[in-house]
């Protein structure tokens, strides 16, 4: 027998006027599969249905028609347009992905959070179009990356901080259309940079000294093999906290360094170019 969800019902459960008013047309109660066909009953209705209701597998079918969720986990909640996913809650239009809250438009992700538009990533919270990236935290366009906060149009980067238009470059704080650059501050519009901090429009430069391409070259090459045996991540992941509570991360410039090795920060102090 169907269940059949009655006013009095709603009342119980202290359900807000609009359902208790739409119970109204259905003095004996009605079922799912009435409610489904009604133009008035809305998504939430049918989301606090769920909530309060045990479906049988006849109900959750229908339930799971009329929100268009497909070969999906039992644990997607208040969710619509939902494929072959879990661990899904107020969401919608989502792929292929695991551990989705407050999200639209994700595909091929696992642990996104008040996000929209972001595809084969992960760990991704309040940040729009990250496509190809990890470790993503209030940013917008963000490709190929990783490591990134507070920061836009970033691409083919790593452990970047409050910057903006960058591409190809690492370990960059509040910098601004610059591509190439390595372990630079308050850069801007500048290309070829290492270890350089407050110039603008510059090329070629070390430690904030003009370099020829070759030297340049050389010492990237260097930085790039030193860099393999560092790992840092500037978004700290807390996987026992709720999904929207999960992430956390500092701002401070100098917090973007202190995983680094002291074998690093030797071989810098190595370098010619190095002044203290």
């Amino acid at each position: 027998m169907r269940m059949k969800i009655t006013r009095d019902l709603l009342v119980k459960l202290r359900a807000c006027q609009q359902g208790l008013d739409l119970l109204e047309k259905y003095p004996d109660g009605a079922t799912l599969t009435e409610l489904a066909e009604d133009p008035d009953v809305t998504l939430e209705d049918f989301y606090f249905a769920r909530h309060y209701f045990n479906f049988s597998d006849e109900e959750m079918e229908i339930y799971n028609r009329h929100c268009h969720l497909e070969e999906c986990g039992g644990h997607v909640l208040r969710s619509s347009n939902v494929k072959k996913s879990n661990w899904v809650y107020n969401s919608q239009d989502i792929e292929r992905c695991e551990y989705v809250g407050h999200g639209e438009k994700i595909r091929d992700s696992r642990e996104v959070a008040n996000s929209i538009d972001v595809n084969n990533s992960e760990n991704v919270i309040n940040s729009k179009v990250v496509k190809y990236s990890d470790n993503v935290a209030d940013s917008d366009n963000i490709f190929n990356s990783e490591n990134v906060i507070n920061s836009s149009y970033i691409n083919w980067c790593g452990v970047i901080n409050s910057s903006f238009m960058l591409d190809d470059c690492q370990f960059m704080y509040k910098c601004r259309n610059t591509k190439d650059s390595y372990f630079c501050g308050f850069v801007e519009n500048s290309n070829h940079c290492i270890f350089c901090n407050n110039i603008s429009d510059a090329e070629y430069q070390i430690f904030n000294h003009e370099v020829t391409q070759a030297e340049f070259e050389r010492v990237k090459e260097m930085l790039l093999i030193q860099l393999q045996a560092e790992n840092v991540d500037l978004l700290n992941v807390n996987e026992k906290m709720h999904l929207d509570a999960r992430f956390s991360y500092d701002l401070r410039f100098d917090r973007m360094f202190e995983k680094l090795s002291e074998q690093f920060y030797g071989w810098v102090g190595s370098l010619p170019q190095y002044d203290e």
